[in-house]
């Protein structure tokens, strides 16, 4: 980041947090005063806002290409004659029927072809709200010289850099009771306000839904009876990468996040994989961290970690879903990650749940996800 460091009274934090020590302040109350000043002042700077997520106005994909090819003659009673197969003026039944056909194949790709788009364009305005989001979040930054201004000619208000959400993700705590991201960025630890005013449902987070969407196909067609040993991403695409998935993106798209030519030594391998690089992309980003330690419960009391959140917060399964595990002793996101197919289906009929086994994948491939971000208050 381009600029000159944050200060406090013109001297860097890092300074005054020593200077603060050496009077005989503990480290922790030291910590807490600087934090603070950080998070009363973050982002009081002049910013040019523009999108991350790309969202082209035109995708030349994304258009009807359906053009209609038969057209029918009226048959005229007690004269036209009626065949199957085609001669000099009559194109017969098989023709005509055949043409209707191509018509149809013609209108269900395109129709495929519209789920698609939708489903991608979903997924990127998610994206796209999130970033809005986040900027709304810290627009004081942006009407800060109108808003904060002293009168009367007096001293312009103390300018500070502006901190982007860069950097490595670390953990999410409490300052002062307020809930801060801590990042380890190139000048060390960083510590920036966490978005907690919109909650995030996690299980809709795209991260989280592109794991259970593959979850959930790798149990609906059967995967493991096609690839019972080792097999590559290359082989999973060329077997079923262009079936469609729940979500109406196909197969290639959904794991599309693996590096070509990955090897698996089996499906649990391939979803744990996926599981941990949407993990990853979740916890490095920062974004919404703290948003799902709040909506699965961590500040509730009792839970520290996503892992030990209870299953009750996790609204991807239905209520009474959750009740049947939570009595079972799959009472935790963790625990349903680690739980097989087979235990989690007889706890859910043990309950009096049915429930498909496209659905238990989901939700134990979801699960894994939000548990491996290792997302927590400590």
């Amino acid at each position: 980041m381009a600029g000159n460091p944050m200060n406090l009274g013109g001297k860097p934090l890092s300074e005054v947090y020593q200077q603060l020590t050496k009077t005989g302040i503990p480290d922790h109350d030291a910590a807490i005063i600087v934090s603070s000043w950080i998070f009363e002042n973050l982002g009081r700077s002049n910013r040019t806002f523009s999108y991350r997520t790309a969202f082209p106005g035109l995708r030349p994909e994304c258009v009807a290409k359906f053009a209609r090819t038969f057209t029918h003659d009226d048959w005229v009673d007690g004269e036209s004659v009626v065949q199957a197969e085609q001669s000099v003026g009559e194109d017969g039944f098989n023709t005509r029927f055949h043409r209707i056909e191509a018509d149809l194949d013609g209108l269900a790709a395109d129709v495929a072809e519209a789920f698609t788009c939708l489903a991608e364009m979903r997924r990127d305005i998610r994206l796209l709200l999130d970033e809005l989001r986040m900027e709304i979040n810290r627009i004081n930054s942006d009407v800060f010289e109108c808003c904060n201004r002293g009168g009367g000619g007096g001293e312009s208000p103390r300018r500070v850099e502006y901190i982007d959400y860069g950097g490595e993700y670390v953990t999410t705590t409490k300052i002062l009771d307020k809930t801060v991201n801590v990042f380890r960025t190139e000048r060390g630890l960083t510590l920036l306000p966490a978005i907690e005013h919109v909650l995030i449902d996690p299980a809709n987070d795209p991260r989280v839904v592109n794991a259970g969407t593959l979850g959930r196909f790798v149990e609906e067609r059967d995967v493991r009876g096609r690839f019972p040993q080792k097999f590559t991403k290359d082989d999973l695409v060329h077997e079923f990468g262009n079936e469609v998935t729940n979500d109406g993106r196909t197969l290639e798209e959904v794991v599309d996040i693996l590096p070509d030519g990955t090897e698996f030594g089996s499906v649990e391998d391939l979803l744990g994989d996926v599981a941990a690089r949407e993990a990853a992309a979740i916890r490095t980003s920062g974004a919404g961290t703290a948003a799902i330690a709040n909506a699965l419960g961590l500040e509730a009391g009792g839970a520290e970690t996503v892992a030990e959140a209870p299953v009750e917060r996790f609204n991807a399964i239905p209520r009474e879903g959750r009740a049947a595990l939570a009595a079972a002793g799959i009472d935790t996101v963790g625990k349903l990650a680690e739980a097989g197919p087979d235990e989690i289906t007889a706890a859910l009929r043990e309950g009096g749940v049915e429930a498909s086994a496209g659905d238990v994948g989901a939700w134990r491939a979801s699960a894994n996800t939000l548990r491996l971000t290792g997302i927590g208050l400590r």
